[in-house]
C-alpha cells in the first residue's frame, strides 16, 4: 500500500521517504487504511496486483474503508471462464465482485479488449460455466473511450513498427541449432 501523507495538502515537493514501505500483510495494510481514513479527506491510493487481491480485500474488510475507484489495468486479463462448481475463482475475476472488494466505481483499461464470440458463449452456457467477456456491460459498463493503434501512432503516442520475417532454408541451419529451437528453449524463439 502506498499513500503519501502530503498529497491531501497539495505539496509541491514530495520525497520518496514520505511514502510508506509496500506490504503484503493484510493486518498492516488494514491498520494503515484505518489510520489514514481517520485523518479526513486525504487521497489514499492503494497499488496492487490482481494476484494480491485477497490481501487487499481482507485489509479493506478489517479497516472498514471502501474504495471510491478501482482502476483495472490490463483488464483483458479479467475475462475468461469460471467452471460450474469451481470454488477457486481466479484472482483476476474477483475484481468484478463488489461484495468481495467494495468500490464506488471501476474503470477497466486495456489495449487489447477480449470479447468472446457467440459460439464460445453458447459453449459456456452448455457447460454451465460463467464466461466473462468485455462486451458484458453488466460487468464492465459501457465503453468510455477507445483509441485505436493507428490513431495513437498519428497522435505520436505510440511508435509505429514493422514486422520483419527472415526465411532461411533448413539446410542452411546446423542440426544442433534446429534441435535447440525444437527443444523448447524460450530464449531462442
Amino acid at each position: 500500500m502506498c499513500s503519501d501523507t502530503k498529497a491531501g495538502r497539495q505539496a509541491e515537493d514530495i520525497s520518496t521517504h514520505d511514502i510508506p514501505l509496500p506490504t503484503t500483510d493484510a493486518a498492516r495494510l488494514a491498520d494503515n487504511l484505518a489510520n489514514i481514513g481517520r485523518r479526513g479527506k486525504q487521497m489514499v491510493v492503494v497499488f496492487s496486483t490482481y494476484q494480491s487481491i485477497d490481501v487487499v480485500a481482507q485489509a479493506q474488510r478489517e479497516s472498514g474503508q471502501p474504495f471510491d475507484l478501482i482502476l483495472c489495468d490490463e483488464a483483458h486479463r479479467t475475462t475468461g471462464v469460471t467452471l460450474s462448481g469451481d470454488t477457486t475463482e481466479s484472482a483476476f475475476v474477483k475484481v468484478h465482485d463488489n461484495t468481495y472488494l467494495p468500490a464506488g466505481k471501476r474503470l477497466y483499461m486495456t489495449a487489447t479488449p477480449r470479447i468472446y464470440g457467440d459460439a464460445v458463449k453458447a459453449k459456456a452456457d452448455e457447460a454451465a460455466a460463467i464466461l466473462t467477456s468485455m462486451d458484458d456491460e453488466d460487468t464492465y459498463g459501457p465503453e468510455f473511450h477507445r483509441l485505436g493503434f493507428g490513431e495513437a501512432v498519428e497522435m505520436k503516442l505510440l511508435a509505429d513498427y514493422k514486422v520483419m520475417v527472415l526465411v532461411v532454408p533448413g539446410d542452411a541451419i546446423s542440426e544442433t541449432f534446429q534441435s535447440s529451437l525444437a527443444g523448447g528453449d524460450p530464449e531462442l524463439r
